[in-house]
């Protein structure tokens, strides 16, 4: 849905700078994303919709009297927000699966009695041909014990890094794991100091990210790809514990 893809886009957005928000309910035609003060405060919502003239955010459901600089914020992320993004036929967002930089990434665990060994993998693409891919078994500092999402956290870590040390400010990460989009984007809470410094370092990576969910084992080429990286370097850690 046009709407939804409009309020995902306005979260990264707002995301990147620094406002907390949350995805809301869907109203006839429209989609609404919930504005949140530092302190978690809600203050409002904004309301996404698609028309004959293209995406449309409104704000009349937000409180008057913000402070400037959540005001200010909330503007630029609309702006950027329904200035970026076209979702019609033949545009170029919808031409994005071979255009730009597309990552994928995918994490492996493996027990054998009380062993326990995590691999990750990723392939990064630009406008279709792959660029750089790589895989291990170390994970993310303090994920050691999150051994079931290390794998996947520390390859959408290791791909922004290098995308970064490249110069790349732009890609869309397509993954099969729903938290490694939903702690950046706020839709999750983040619980604990890992997954919290996970969210934050996304979020103040300096890269906009396009989230992609793909559904795992469904036979995506690239999907098997990155998953088979993974597994593999889990396989190689274990055999050497």
């Amino acid at each position: 849905m046009k709407e939804r893809r409009l309020a995902e886009a306005l979260m990264r957005e707002l995301a990147a700078r620094q406002v907390p928000c949350c995805l809301g309910d869907a109203v006839p035609y429209g989609q609404k994303v919930s504005v949140l003060t530092d302190q978690g405060a809600s203050v409002g919502s904004l309301i996404c919709y698609w028309g004959k003239k293209g995406p449309k955010v409104t704000r009349h459901e937000l409180q008057r009297g913000m402070d400037q600089r959540l005001a200010e914020a909330v503007d630029a992320a609309v702006q950027r927000a329904t200035g970026a993004l076209d979702l019609g036929a033949g545009s170029a967002a919808a031409a994005h699966d071979e255009a730009g930089v597309q990552i994928w990434v995918d994490g492996s665990f493996i027990k054998s009695g009380n062993r326990i060994a995590c691999g990750w993998g990723l392939a990064i693409f630009r406008d279709g041909q792959e660029v750089h891919r790589a895989s291990g078994s170390e994970v993310a500092e303090g994920f050691e014990a999150q051994w079931n999402i290390a794998g996947e956290v520390t390859a959408v870590l290791r791909a922004l890094d290098w995308c970064r040390e490249n110069g790349i400010a732009a890609v869309a990460v397509y993954y099969d794991y729903e938290g490694l989009a939903k702690w950046p984007l706020g839709q999750w809470k983040a619980r604990n100091p890992y997954t919290q410094a996970y969210a934050r370092a996304v979020r103040e990576s300096g890269i906009d990210v396009d989230w992609r969910k793909v559904r795992a084992h469904s036979g995506e080429s690239r999907n098997d790809l990155v998953d088979g990286l993974a597994r593999e370097a889990a396989e190689a850690a274990l055999s050497k514990a």
